[in-house]
C-alpha cells in the first residue's frame, strides 16, 4: 500500500509547482521518511531522490526538513563528511528557529564525528543559546546532549557532569521519565570516565527505576553496562557475579562497539584481578585488537597496560619490551591530544572575556596567551617525564611483587598437593581431615573415613616398570575423584595407600561409595602391550562415633577393615559392621609412617 501511495505522489505533481494539497501531500511524505528511513533503505533512496529533484518547488519548511531528514540518514551510515556538506548547502542562519536549532545540533554531532572538536562545540554553545527561545523540552534536551557529547570528547567530565544535571532537571521540570533517564544516563557516563566507581554503583538503583519506567530498551542496557563495568573495576564482585556478567555478555556486546568495548575491558579487568590469565587476556585483546578503536582513547590505554601486566606475570620478555615501547609512545599521543582538545575550548574562554577589555590591552594580552602556551608546553614535558619514570617504577615493581607470588605459590601448591597424582599430601590431608571431624563433632554429624590399598602394586612396578606404577596411581587418583562430592577430602598417605574423608555420610552410604570407587578402578585398563595388568584395591571404612571419637581412631579402625579386606582375598570393601578376628593384623606402610612421624607407637 505504501508503495502505490508513493507512485500516486509521483504522478501527481512531477513538474512545476506545487499546489496547496500537494503541498499537505510531501507534509505527510516528509512525515512518514522518519519510518522509512530506518525500514526500507531503498524505499528511503527513492523518496529522497525524488523530493531532491523538485527542491526548488517545495515551501522553505519542507526543504529543511528535507534536509535534515537526509542529514540523519548519513549519520546512520557514518557519511560524517557527507553529512556536513549537505547541511552546507542551506543557509540556516535564515532559517525558523526550530530548524536552525536542529541543525545547529546536526552540525556539532557530525563535526565531533570526524574529530573537529572545536567546531563541534562552537555549534553545541549556539544550539543551547538557541534552545532558550524554544518551549519544547525535546529540543532542549538534544541541545544539552550536543553540549554534554562536546565536553565529553575534550575530556572535560566535571563540566559533562554539570549537562547531564541540567537534561535531568529539564525532565523533572517538564515531568518528562525519558528525559530524567537521558540525564542520569549522561551523568553514570561522566562519572564512569572519571573513575568515581563507586559513585556509579551507589546511583544504580535510581537510574535503573527511572529508565525502566522510560521504556527505552536501549538506554537501560548501556546504564547496565557502566553499572556492570563499574562493579568489575572496583573489584566489588565475586566468582559467582562474574560468572553471570559473562552470561550475559553476548547479549550486551551487541550494542554500539564503544559500549561493548568498555564491558570487554572491564571483564578483562576482573579476570585478571581473580588470577585468570588467559581470559584477561582474551578480553583485553577484543579492545587492543578493535579496528573501530583510536589508540590514544583511555580505554586503550588501560588495557595496553594490563596486558603489559599479563606479560610481565606470564614471563614474556620480549612481549613486556614491546608493549612498553608502544605504552610510552601512546602515552605521549595521548597527552597532546589532551592538551590540543582542551586548547581551543580555555583559550575561546579567555578571549570572550578579552574582547570586553579596551583596546588598548590587546598587546599584553597577546604576551599572556605566548606564556600560557609556554607554560603549557612546560607542563607537558614535566608530566611526559613522570609518567615515563612511573611507568619504569611500575614495571620494576610488578616484577619484583609477581616473583615473590609466584615463588609463594610454588611453595603453598607444594606442600598442599601430592606432585604424582595431583590430591592433598599428607600433611595438608591430616590438617582437613582433623578439621572435618572436629566439625563433625561440633554439629553432631556423622562422618566417615576410608582407607584404601592398590591390590599387589609391587606386582606391577616389578613386571611393567615404575612409569606404568606412575601412570597408574594418577588414573587411579583421577577415577576415585570424580566418583566422590566436591566437599569430601582425597589424599595420598603414601605409596600406593590413599584415604577419604566423608563429612555427613554414615557408615552405609561410605560403603555405597567405596563400593563405586571400587568398581570404577577394574575399568581402568593400562595402556600396555600384550596382557594388562589386572588393577584392583581393598577398601576399609569406619565411622565417627562414642568409641572412634578422633582422626588417629578412625585410621586405625579403617585400617584394620582395609588389613580385613586383604585377608579375605582383596578387591573388596570392609566395614566396622562385618568386622572379623584381626589378631594378625599389621599396620600399613602408610599408617606406621604417619604413627613415626607423629611420635607413636605403631599400633598392632
Amino acid at each position: 500500500m505504501r508503495q502505490l501511495f508513493y507512485l500516486w505522489l509521483f504522478f501527481l505533481f512531477p513538474f512545476g509547482a506545487i499546489s496547496s494539497q500537494d503541498s499537505k501531500e510531501v507534509d505527510v511524505m516528509l512525515t512518514s521518511l522518519v519510518e522509512v528511513i530506518y525500514d526500507d533503505e531503498k524505499e528511503a533512496e527513492k523518496l529522497f531522490s525524488y523530493l531532491f529533484e523538485r527542491r526548488e518547488h517545495l515551501k522553505e519548511s519542507q526543504v529543511q526538513r528535507l534536509i535534515l531528514l537526509k542529514s540523519y540518514q548519513l549519520a546512520i551510515i557514518e557519511e560524517h563528511n557527507s553529512r556536513i556538506r549537505l547541511l552546507n548547502s542551506y543557509p540556516w542562519s535564515d532559517a525558523e528557529g526550530e530548524y536552525r536549532l536542529r541543525a545547529y545540533h546536526q552540525y556539532s554531532e557530525a563535526y565531533g564525528s570526524i574529530g573537529e572538536y572545536k567546531q563541534a562545540f562552537e555549534y553545541a554553545t549556539k544550539s543551547v543559546e538557541l534552545s532558550g527561545t524554544s518551549s519544547d523540552p525535546t529540543l532542549q534536551m538534544l541541545s544539552l546532549q550536543a553540549l554534554y557529547s562536546s565536553f565529553n570528547s575534550i575530556y572535560l567530565y566535571d563540566k559533562s557532569i554539570a549537562v547531564a544535571d541540567r537534561i535531568f532537571q529539564l525532565g523533572v521540570d517538564n515531568d518528562s521519565l525519558r528525559i530524567q533517564c537521558y540525564g542520569l544516563a549522561d551523568r553514570v557516563e561522566a562519572l564512569f570516565h572519571k573513575r568515581h566507581y563507586q559513585a556509579v554503583i551507589e546511583s544504580a538503583q535510581k537510574v535503573k527505576d527511572t529508565c525502566s519506567l522510560s521504556d527505552d530498551d536501549l538506554i537501560k542496557d548501556i546504564v547496565d553496562i557502566y553499572l556492570i563495568s563499574s562493579g568489575l573495576l572496583s573489584g566489588d564482585v565475586d566468582k559467582d557475579a562474574l560468572r553471570k556478567v559473562v552470561e550475559k555478555h553476548k547479549r550486551l556486546s551487541e550494542l554500539p562497539y564503544q559500549y561493548a568495548l568498555v564491558l570487554n575491558n572491564a571483564l578483562g579487568s576482573a579476570f585478571f584481578h581473580f588470577g585468570d590469565l588467559s581470559k584477561s587476556y582474551d578480553f583485553t585483546v577484543l579492545v587492543t585488537s578493535s579496528n573501530k578503536i583510536s589508540k590514544t582513547e583511555e580505554i586503550y590505554l588501560d588495557s595496553l597496560k594490563r596486558l603489559l601486566e599479563i606479560m610481565v606475570v606470564q614471563g614474556d620478555g620480549a612481549s613486556v619490551a614491546a608493549i612498553s615501547r608502544e605504552l610510552s609512545d601512546v602515552y605521549d599521543e595521548f597527552i597532546r591530544k589532551v592538551l590540543e582538545r582542551q586548547a581551543f575550548y580555555y583559550l575561546s574562554k579567555v578571549s570572550e572575556q578579552e574582547e570586553k577589555r579596551k583596546s588598548n590591552l590587546l598587546e599584553r594580552n597577546r604576551e599572556r596567551l605566548e606564556w600560557q602556551a609556554k607554560l603549557n608546553a612546560t607542563k607537558y614535558q614535566q608530566v611526559k617525564f613522570m609518567l615515563i619514570w612511573s611507568l619504569v617504577g611500575c614495571i620494576i615493581l610488578i616484577l619484583l611483587v609477581t616473583r615473590v607470588y609466584l615463588q609463594k605459590r610454588k611453595i603453598k601448591v607444594s606442600l598442599e598437593t601430592d606432585n604424582l597424582t595431583k590430591v592433598l599430601s599428607r600433611v595438608s590431608l591430616m590438617k582437613s581431615c582433623t578439621k572435618a571431624v572436629a566439625e563433625a563433632k561440633r554439629r553432631e554429624q556423622p562422618l566417615s573415613l576410608v582407607v584404601f590399598d592398590l591390590d599387589l602394586f609391587k606386582r606391577i612396578n616389578d613386571t611393567f616398570g615404575h612409569a606404568l606404577g606412575d601412570w597408574v596411581l594418577k588414573t587411579v587418583s583421577r577415577v576415585v575423584r570424580n566418583s566422590i562430592r566436591d566437599k569430601d577430602i582425597l589424599g595420598r598417605l603414601g605409596g600406593e595407600e590413599f584415604v577419604i574423608c566423608l563429612p555427613n555420610t554414615d557408615i552405609e552410604q561410605a560403603r555405597l561409595l567405596s563400593e563405586r570407587c571400587r568398581e570404577g578402578l577394574e575399568r581402568i585398563v593400562a595402556p600396555v602391550a600384550g596382557r594388562a595388568p589386572d588393577i584392583s584395591a581393598s577398601f576399609g571404612v569406619a565411622r565417627l562415633d562414642e568409641t572412634v571419637d578422633s582422626l588417629d581412631k578412625l585410621l586405625v579402625t579403617a585400617d584394620r577393615c582395609l588389613y580385613q579386606a586383604k585377608h579375605l582375598g582383596r578387591n573388596r570393601v570392609a566395614t566396622v559392621l562385618d568386622e572379623t578376628s584381626t589378631d594378625a593384623y599389621q599396620p600399613s606402610m602408610g599408617l606406621c609412617t604417619l604413627q613415626a612421624e607423629q611420635g607413636q607407637v605403631p599400633v598392632k
